[in-house]
């Protein structure tokens, strides 16, 4: 019964519970809150279709994270032929760069510190492969 299904923890500290069909309405009770339901199916039949529309389109499947936050589903949407992830902010890209995660940084990072920290922490990580950030200005370059 179990076999479709699997818990997944999120990288944030989050729950992630993938509730078999057969729970009936009562068992609900049950699930500790705050939680994530998510049927298997239906997100690997998303992931494939997404990637069926990014490959007839040629193009390279990127998603941002910001919907899941979940390292366990970042790695499902590799399996089904993403490149990596897109993240907003450098706290949030190292969860997944400690990970091996091929991970881009899709808004200016505007502060020296942020930058220091972000560097200083992908230096430690034995995972480490990838990772890409946007430049806008020639502020950003400096820092």
């Amino acid at each position: 019964m179990l076999s479709r299904y699997s818990s997944l923890y999120g990288s944030c500290n989050r729950s992630f519970s993938i509730i078999p069909p057969s729970v009936s309405n009562n068992s609900w009770n049950s699930v500790m809150t705050p939680a994530i339901v998510v049927d298997k199916s239906v997100l690997v039949n998303n992931l494939k279709n997404m990637q069926m529309i990014a490959s007839l389109n040629k193009v390279n499947l990127r998603p941002h994270v910001k919907t899941h936050k979940c390292i366990e589903i970042a790695k499902l949407q590799i399996k089904h032929g993403a490149i990596g992830v897109t993240c907003s902010k450098p706290s949030e890209a190292l969860v997944f760069i400690k990970e091996g995660i091929d991970t881009f940084i899709a808004y200016p990072i505007v502060s020296q510190i942020n930058l220091v920290h972000l560097f200083n922490n992908i230096s430690k990580y034995s995972k480490f492969e990838c990772f890409s950030m946007i430049i806008d200005s020639i502020y950003g370059i400096n820092i």
